[in-house]
């Protein structure tokens, strides 16, 4: 049963994101030096990997029972509620630390939906450890990792590369 499914591996990605900002959190000051971002911003974006992975699981499970008008809606919920809210954080909330508004204004609401999902899950299926499941699930997506941390670091060499070349304003 897909549901069933669903539900036991959002456990993976929950004891994965755990593990995760208790190391962002423990070495924060290193992270923050070696991705060229404030020490304040390193959790958040454990906390952001977190709920994009939990919406591309539900955005899959839509997938198989042909409801892509429910993910457009989250998705535009998404956009327009976080938008709204890094204006909100940027002009009024966080005016010195623009960054972090932004950051927190698509976050929050990412975080928010996340949340909605794994109780949508939830309580469609009891959460609960399967070997099985867990086994399928990381055969498939182990291999995927290389791929993700080379995107990250091409993403990230090119904006070093500019801030080392150019400055920070560029």
């Amino acid at each position: 049963r897909l549901e069933a499914y669903c539900s036991s591996i959002t456990l993976i990605t929950l004891a994965n994101t755990l593990v995760f900002l208790v190391l962002a959190v423990v070495f924060r000051k290193q992270l923050s030096q070696w991705l060229s971002v404030p020490e304040i911003l390193v959790g958040l974006i454990v906390v952001e990997s977190f709920a994009n992975a939990i919406l591309m699981v539900y955005n899959e499970y839509l997938a198989m029972y042909y409801r892509s008008k429910k993910y457009v809606t989250l998705s535009l919920i998404y956009a327009l509620v976080g938008m709204g809210l890094s204006l909100i954080f940027v002009c009024f909330l966080f005016p010195n630390a623009r960054y972090f508004g932004r950051a927190l204004g698509t976050t929050l609401p990412l975080l928010l939906i996340a949340i909605y999902i794994l109780w949508e899950f939830y309580r469609q299926a009891r959460p609960r450890v399967s070997r099985e499941y867990w086994s399928y699930s990381l055969k498939i997506s182990l291999p995927i990792v290389p791929h993700g941390l080379s995107q990250l670091v091409l993403g990230q060499f090119d904006r070093i590369m500019i801030k080392k070349s150019l400055g920070d304003e560029a």
